[in-house]
């Protein structure tokens, strides 16, 4: 299962939602080498850039290992490798559409709140530096897709 978390920049939501989800997994009754985690961002301009220090200190907050990470841009390989893409606003599926002149966006892709069971954006802290609701939203995102595949895994339903 090839899952890619995506977010604007790749500097905030989407490392952190990889780091989140890959805690939650390492901790889980889930085959964890079935899985290929991966976070991308939806422009180019942060390319390269690590993640952000108040991302970084909620992780570090919440005993989430700080991953190394890098921000790089969504490719269309990765794109079209992917099985499930998870955005975290619906700006970000508009990019994703613009990205790759999709007319709609694929099965594949969510939000990841729909997890949660709540159709809402997880806003972007950056602007307003409010980086532990950005957590708290992403957290309860994952425990959420963990959940799901535990529940699959209960079905015998394969990866």
């Amino acid at each position: 299962m090839k899952i890619v978390f995506l977010c604007e920049g790749n500097i905030c939501r989407s490392p952190t939602a990889e780091a989140v989800f890959l805690s939650l997994l390492a901790s889980s009754p889930l085959p964890k080498e079935e899985f290929v985690v991966s976070s991308r961002a939806l422009i180019r301009e942060t390319t390269g850039q690590g993640i952000h220090g108040k991302a970084a200190a909620v992780l570090k907050k919440h005993n989430i290992p700080l991953p190394e990470h890098k921000a790089k841009q969504l490719t269309r390989q990765e794109y079209d490798s992917a099985d499930l893409i998870l955005y975290m606003d619906q700006y970000n599926g508009v990019l994703l559409k613009r990205l790759f002149f999709l007319p709609k966006l694929p099965a594949k892709a969510h939000l990841l709140l729909e997890y949660a069971k709540e159709k809402r954006d997880i806003l972007d802290p950056y602007p307003d530096g409010d980086f532990e609701k950005a957590y708290e939203d992403i957290e309860a995102g994952c425990k959420g897709l963990i959940k799901d595949f535990v529940d699959r895994l209960n079905l015998g339903i394969c990866f």
